[in-house]
């Protein structure tokens, strides 16, 4: 998964079409934009549709073929400094001739074969309806992605990387019940149908204002490299959480979410590990299986950082028997902040640790009301 490359890009245009186009400009000639996840201010559903489509109808015409046209998702999730923000996730131009986009159900998806290695990389699979549950939008969704991934000749357990978009995650409906755990009700199950030898994905489940929910995910069969599960021992896993923690955990049928701390791509010769590429999952102020309550979100800000940094550091991965030469640099951060109000503390502490990495903050909610802010990102 090292053929992909990341960064983002912002702007103040207050329009989503001009907004689209200015944020285009920015990409660099060198490399060819895979995934592009808009992210923006959006009070409701219709208004969604409507910047998503501008979005789609200003790529429609930038692009010259369907073949060239990057796959794209809006995250209705506010950016903290700016109007409009994109992140982008492309591969180098010379990778062009093996890449192929396809499409399925209204779900676009690309394919990427370089040698033995296969890669495939979602766009937006996604189910608005406000007359169906979200376990019945999860439903659809990822029987959409087992169907991509069989198509593929992909395996559900080489999913190695899943973001999942819920509108009000922490909603909790009377029939149906909390909408994160409806999510991960349905992964459980859709999970259950295969065997996962070598751990869970690395995901994220994070809230939106609107949408849906958008799911979009990784998957890779890889002959020049080995994929590893990685745990925190400041953390119990996120799959093997006590009833306590979970919402209507008194309920047989509640299931743990099924993703791990992290999950390193390594690359290695014959004299050993050279390279490993980490995909840091969803990562919140979080010790054991609880929650850091009633502090404040400098206090939160930290313990998250720590977190992180314990997951990608040379003890860690030593304990998971990888061998690298120096700490995983961390390449991209995505900062996900509970409210607007605590921009500028968390901002200073993570820049002050992180200077030069680029770094998006957007305000949404999280999977569980006491937390105040979530990060993930990628280290190589």
């Amino acid at each position: 998964m090292s053929y992909i490359k990341y960064n983002n890009y912002k702007t103040n245009e207050p329009d989503a079409i001009v907004a689209t186009r200015v944020l285009l400009r920015n990409i660099s000639l060198g490399e060819f934009p895979v995934r592009l996840i808009f992210f923006t201010e959006v009070g409701n559903n219709e208004q969604y549709a409507l910047i998503k489509q501008q979005i789609v109808e200003v790529l429609d015409d930038w692009y010259v073929s369907h073949d060239e046209k990057p796959m794209v998702a809006l995250v209705c999730q506010a950016p903290t400094d700016c109007l409009f923000a994109v992140e982008v996730q492309s591969i180098s131009k010379k990778y062009m001739p093996q890449l192929k986009i396809n499409q399925l159900m209204g779900a676009r998806y690309a394919t990427l074969e370089v040698d033995n290695d296969k890669l495939l990389l979602s766009g937006a699979v996604e189910h608005n309806d406000k007359n169906l549950t979200i376990a019945e939008q999860s439903e659809h969704v990822f029987g959409i992605m087992a169907r991509i991934l069989k198509i593929e000749q992909l395996e559900l357990n080489m999913v190695d990387r899943q973001w999942n978009y819920l509108e009000n995650i922490t909603r909790n409906c009377e029939k149906a019940g909390q909408h994160y755990q409806q999510l991960n009700d349905c992964r459980s199950s859709y999970y259950a149908t295969t065997t996962w030898g070598n751990g869970y994905p690395s995901a994220t489940g994070i809230g939106t204002s609107a949408g849906g929910l958008i799911v979009q995910f990784d998957a890779a069969l890889l002959h020049s490299a080995r994929t590893v599960s990685l745990d925190n021992s400041l953390q119990v896993a996120a799959h093997q959480y006590s009833k306590q923690v979970l919402i209507n955990g008194e309920t047989d049928n509640t299931t743990t979410p099924k993703f791990e701390r992290a999950k390193a791509v390594v690359y290695s010769s014959v004299f050993g590990d050279t390279k490993a590429q980490i995909y840091v999952s969803g990562t919140a102020a979080i010790r054991g299986e609880k929650s850091l309550e009633n502090v404040d979100i400098q206090e939160q800000t930290i313990a998250t950082i720590q977190n992180v940094e314990y997951l990608i550091s040379l003890d860690n991965l030593k304990k998971h028997n990888i061998r690298v030469p120096k700490v995983p640099k961390i390449q991209i951060f995505r900062v996900y902040l509970k409210s607007e109000t605590m921009y500028k503390e968390a901002q200073e502490i993570i820049a002050r640790r992180y200077p030069a990495t680029p770094t998006l903050y957007v305000v949404s909610d999280i999977c569980r009301d006491e937390l105040l802010i979530e990060i993930e990102g990628i280290a190589e």
